[in-house]
């Protein structure tokens, strides 16, 4: 049922992305360092969204694989608790009175 949905929103944005380009098919000319050159304004905006989404994923990267550590150092201490409290269960109670 996840993978209908992403597909049909997948559709969805290609679509959608697909009307943009047709309706934006001006050409500018984009100067840069080395040189210029000219391209439609649907193809430099959305080469400079994917460049941010790039650039946002390399610098969150970090930061996910801090959580994922964390997450498994978690999940080996509550392994460690589960098994020494299943060893306390099992230990007879003791009435010192």
């Amino acid at each position: 049922m996840k993978a209908l949905i992403g597909l049909i929103i997948g559709i969805f944005f290609l679509l959608l992305g697909a009307l943009f380009t047709g309706a934006n098919d001006t050409l500018v000319n984009f100067d840069y360092l080395l040189g210029d050159f000219d391209w439609p304004v649907s193809y430099l905006l959305l080469s400079a969204f994917a460049a941010g989404m790039v650039i946002a994923l390399l610098l969150l990267l970090p930061v996910y694989l801090r959580w994922k550590s964390e997450k498994m150092q978690l999940q080996r201490k509550l392994k460690l608790q589960h098994k020494e409290l299943d060893n306390l269960r099992v230990l007879p109670v003791q009435n010192n009175l």
